[in-house]
C-alpha cells in the first residue's frame, strides 16, 4: 500500500511539472499573436501616411486645370475639345497605389495565415492543458479515498479494542469516583476541623494583641458573613482608608468653621487645631443655645451674657404666654423636653473629647441614634417654622392681624440657627464613629482565615484609582487658597463643598433622578468656574464681562453663595461649556465620568473657552479717550496661590 501511495505521488508531480510546461507555451503563443496584431497596425498607419503624402505632392498640377476654367468660362467648346497637358498627367497617375494595395493583400493574408496557425496551436495546447489538470485532480482524489480508507481500518481497529476492555474500563472508573469522593469527605472534614482550630486561635489572638472599641468576639461570624466586606477584598481593598480621609476632611472642614467662629487662626498642624477644637467644644452647644431661648433657670451664673438671655427668655415667656394657643405651647413644651434631654447627652460626649476619652482616631461617640433624635427636632422646628411663615402671609393677604403667627415664626427662626449648626457639626463627628467601626470590623476580616481562600486582588479597579485622584485634587485645591478673606479663598470655599457633595453623590450605586443630574452638571460648572477665576486672576483679565470682576463684585456674607450658584449656573448653560462638556462626555457613564472629571483636572480644558473669550473681550471692548489713547481699566494686583 505504501509504494503504491508513493508512486501515485510521482506521477502527480510529474503532471505538474508537465501542466507547467504547457501553461508557459501558451503564455509564449498568446504573447506572439499580440506582438503580430500591433506590428500590423504600425504598418498599416506607415503606410497611410505615404500614400497621403503622394496625393499632396504636386499642388501647381492640380491648380492649373481650375485657373484655364475660370479664364475660359466663356467658351465651354473650346475647352472640350482642346484638352490641358496637365489632365492628362491626372489621368495615368493611379497606376503606382495599386502596386501597394496589392502588396499590402498578400501581407495580410500571410499574418492571417500565420494568426490562424498560432490559434489553432493555442488552443491545442489549451486541450493538453485541460486533460493534465483532470488527471491531477483524478489521481488526488483516488490518493485521498486510499488515505481514507486507511484511516477507517485503522479506526475501527481502535473501537474493537475499545470493545473488548469497555468493560473493564468503566468498572474501574465507577470504583474510582467512590474512593475519591470518600477521600474528599475526608479530606473536607480534617479541613473544617483544622479550620474551625485556626479560626478560634486567630480570634483569641486578635482580640488579646488589640483592644476594640466597637468589636466583640459574638460578632466575628456576622463581620465573615458580610458581603460588603468581600465585594471590597475582591475589587477594593482601600476603600475604607480613602474613606478615612475623606471624614478627616470634613472634620478638618468641621474645626476650621468652628476655630473661625470665635476668631481662632488655623494652622497647619492637625493635633494643634484639635486642641484648639476642644475650647470650642466647652463651650455651650448648640442644643444648649436653644434651650435657654426659654428656659428659667441660672445654671449658667457667671456668664457674660447672662443678662441678655435673661432678657430674651423673659420676652418669649411673655410672648408665648400671650400670643401662643394650646397646641403652640404644648409644641413647645415637648420640643424643649427632647433639646434638654440631648443638650445633655451632647455635653457628656463633648466632655469625652475635651478630656481625651474621645478622639478623631479613637472615635467619638456620636450615634446612629441620636443623629436621629437630632435630625428629628431640626425637622420639627422647620416644619413648625414654614407653617406659621404661611399663616402669617395668609393673614397679611386677607387684612387680618398677623402678629401671633409672626411672633411663633420668630421665636422657630431663634431656635432654628444654633440646632441646624449643631446638627451638622455632629452628624459629621457621628459619621467618624461610624467610620471607626467599621475599620475596626475590617481588621478582624482580613486577619482570620476564610473557608474558601482566594488570591489577594493587589490592582484597583480604575474607577477606584480616579477616586482616589479626586480626593487628591480636592485636598489640592483646599491648598490653593490665597488667604482668609480674599474673593478667590471665599469661591474655593464654596466650589470645595460642591465638590465634595459631587464626587459623594458620583460614588453611590444608586441611580440618578433627572434633578441629581441637573445638580451635578452645575457641581461642576462652579469646580469650572473656580478654574476660570483663577486664570483670569493670574492673566489680570478684569472687566463687566469677566467672572473675575463678577466674584469680586459678589464678595463675602450670605448673598455670597446664592450669587456664586447662580454665576456658576449660568456658566453651565454656555455654547462653551456645552460643547466641552458633551465632548468630555461622549460615550461615557456620567457617575464614573464625573469622578473622572476630577481626577484629571479635565476644567483646565474647560476654563480655556472662557479665559480666552475673556481676553478677546477686553480686547474688543477697550474705551479710546479723545486724543486717541486707549483707556486701561485699572488693575488690582493679586497673589499667586501657593501651590
Amino acid at each position: 500500500m505504501g509504494d503504491k501511495k508513493e508512486e501515485q505521488i510521482k506521477i502527480i508531480e510529474m503532471m505538474n511539472d508537465a501542466r507547467k510546461d504547457l501553461e508557459a507555451k501558451y503564455a509564449r503563443l498568446k504573447a506572439q499573436l499580440g506582438e503580430e496584431e500591433i506590428e500590423e497596425a504600425d504598418e498599416t498607419i506607415s503606410e497611410d501616411v505615404v500614400d497621403g503624402a503622394a496625393v499632396e505632392s504636386s499642388p501647381a498640377e492640380s491648380d492649373q486645370p481650375t485657373e484655364n476654367m475660370s479664364d475660359n468660362t466663356s467658351d465651354n467648346k473650346a475647352v472640350k475639345k482642346v484638352p490641358k497637358k496637365s489632365e492628362k498627367k491626372v489621368e495615368k497617375k493611379p497606376a503606382a497605389p495599386i502596386k501597394k494595395v496589392v502588396r499590402k493583400k498578400v501581407r495580410s493574408e500571410k499574418e492571417s495565415a500565420e494568426k490562424e496557425r498560432i490559434r489553432k496551436e493555442m488552443g491545442s495546447v489549451q486541450v493538453q492543458i485541460n486533460y493534465v489538470k483532470a488527471a491531477i485532480e483524478n489521481c488526488e482524489m483516488q490518493l485521498q479515498k486510499a488515505k481514507e480508507k486507511e484511516e477507517q481500518k485503522k479506526i475501527e481497529n481502535v473501537m474493537k479494542g475499545v470493545m473488548l476492555v469497555g468493560a473493564y474500563i468503566e468498572n474501574k472508573r465507577v470504583v474510582a469516583e467512590k474512593e475519591e469522593k470518600l477521600n474528599d469527605e475526608i479530606n473536607l472534614f480534617i479541613v473544617k476541623k483544622d479550620y474551625a482550630t485556626t479560626l478560634q486561635e486567630t480570634v483569641k489572638e486578635i482580640f488579646t494583641e488589640k483592644k476594640f472599641k466597637y468589636v466583640t468576639e459574638d460578632k466575628v461570624q456576622d463581620i465573615l458573613n458580610n458581603e460588603e466586606f468581600k465585594k471590597m477584598a475582591q475589587e477594593d481593598p482601600n476603600k475604607l482608608k480613602r474613606d478615612e480621609k475623606d471624614i478627616k476632611m470634613e472634620y478638618e472642614n468641621v474645626m476650621i468653621r468652628a476655630l473661625s467662629y470665635i476668631n481662632e487662626e488655623v494652622g497647619d498642624d492637625f493635633r494643634e487645631n484639635e486642641e484648639k477644637f476642644k475650647k470650642v467644644m466647652s463651650l455651650e452647644n448648640g442644643f444648649e443655645d436653644a434651650f435657654r431661648v426659654l428656659r428659667t433657670d441660672k445654671r449658667f451664673k457667671g456668664d457674660d451674657k447672662e443678662n441678655y438671655w435673661k432678657e430674651k427668655r423673659q420676652r418669649y415667656t411673655k410672648d408665648i404666654e400671650q400670643y401662643a394657643n394650646e397646641e403652640e405651647k404644648e409644641f413647645f413644651g415637648r420640643l424643649l423636653a427632647d433639646i434638654d434631654e440631648v443638650a445633655k447627652e451632647t455635653r457628656q460626649l463633648q466632655n469625652e473629647f475635651i478630656i481625651g476619652r474621645a478622639s478623631f482616631r479613637k472615635g467619638n461617640g456620636y450615634t446612629k441614634r441620636l443623629i436621629e433624635k437630632e435630625t428629628d427636632i431640626y425637622n420639627r422646628i422647620i416644619a413648625f417654622r414654614d407653617q406659621k411663615h404661611k399663616e402669617l402671609l395668609s393673614k397679611a393677604a386677607n387684612g387680618e392681624d398677623p402678629t401671633r403667627p409672626t411672633v411663633m415664626f420668630q421665636i422657630a427662626l431663634e431656635f432654628e440657627f444654633p440646632i441646624k449648626k449643631q446638627l451638622g457639626r455632629d452628624t459629621v463627628l457621628q459619621k467618624n464613629n461610624a467610620l471607626r467601626e467599621q475599620m475596626e470590623m475590617w481588621y478582624v476580616y482580613e486577619r482570620i482565615p476564610k473557608e474558601e481562600r482566594q488570591l489577594p486582588i493587589k490592582w484597583v479597579s480604575t474607577k477606584a484609582e480616579n477616586e482616589v485622584k479626586a480626593w487628591s485634587k480636592l485636598q489640592r485645591m483646599k491648598r490653593m487658597i490665597v488667604g482668609r478673606g480674599d474673593y478667590l479663598a471665599n469661591l474655593s470655599d464654596w466650589v470645595l463643598e460642591n465638590a465634595d457633595a459631587l464626587l459623594e453623590r458620583a460614588k453611590k450605586e444608586e441611580p440618578l433622578t433627572k434633578d441629581e443630574e441637573k445638580k451635578m452638571i452645575q457641581q461642576i460648572a462652579s469646580v469650572v468656574l473656580y478654574q476660570v477665576v483663577y486664570d483670569e486672576s493670574v492673566k489680570k483679565l478684569e472687566g463687566e464681562e469677566s467672572y473675575l470682576y463678577k466674584v469680586k463684585r459678589a464678595g463675602v456674607g450670605i448673598s455670597s453663595a446664592r450669587e456664586y450658584a447662580e454665576l456658576a449656573q449660568k456658566l453651565s448653560e454656555t455654547k462653551e461649556f456645552k460643547k466641552e462638556f458633551s465632548k468630555y462626555m461622549k460615550n461615557a457613564d456620567f457617575k464614573e465620568q464625573t469622578i473622572k472629571f476630577l481626577a484629571d483636572d479635565a476644567e483646565k480644558n474647560f476654563a480655556k473657552a472662557f479665559t480666552g473669550k475673556g481676553t478677546e473681550h477686553r480686547r474688543m471692548s477697550t474705551v479710546v479717550e479723545g486724543d486717541g489713547r486707549p483707556i486701561v481699566p485699572r488693575r488690582v494686583p493679586q497673589r499667586r496661590p501657593n501651590n
